[in-house]
């Protein structure tokens, strides 16, 4: 005579989670920037008063010269490379974890603003741009350049 073994729902239900885990686990594990599924995209801060509009995002080590900023009245738009250093063989990495690559994001602006007036700064890794408002009308939009032209904080 054989064992009956009492079935458990359970039991089926940790064998798909094994499954699953283990078809998607190249993309949750590894390399971070292996595959699309884990694009990067900087945090952004919002702040809004009555004359401005304040936009800090965290893009640590980008260089300034590989970040397209676009502004227009009611978006900005911000893209930028994370460039990986060449590395060879015998370089004696165990690991790499830190992303490389492209990135974009854009941030809708909460009121439409004076485009042409953004200032904009970069510091440790902080990307600062700081909007003047105006009142709604044309969308039209400004390309800016980190360090360039009038455009800069003081």
């Amino acid at each position: 005579m054989s064992d009956l073994v009492r079935w458990n729902p359970y039991d089926e239900l940790a064998r798909i989670r094994d499954e699953f885990n283990q078809v998607f686990a190249p993309f949750w594990t590894g390399r971070p920037w292996s595959g699309q599924m884990n694009r990067w995209i900087p945090s952004v801060d919002v702040k809004e008063s009555a004359e401005r509009i304040e936009l800090s995002a965290e893009i640590p080590g980008v260089n300034p010269e590989d970040v397209d900023v676009t502004v227009s009245d009611d978006s900005v738009v911000i893209r930028g490379e994370v460039k990986q250093e060449t590395i060879d063989n015998d370089s004696g990495y165990q690991r790499q974890e830190r992303r490389y690559g492209s990135f974009q994001r854009t941030i809708p602006l909460p009121a439409a603003v004076k485009h042409e007036q953004t200032a904009i700064a970069y510091d440790n890794g902080i990307l600062t741009l700081t909007i003047p408002k105006a009142e709604p009308g044309k969308t039209r939009s400004t390309r800016l350049k980190i360090g360039e032209g009038p455009h800069r904080l003081q």
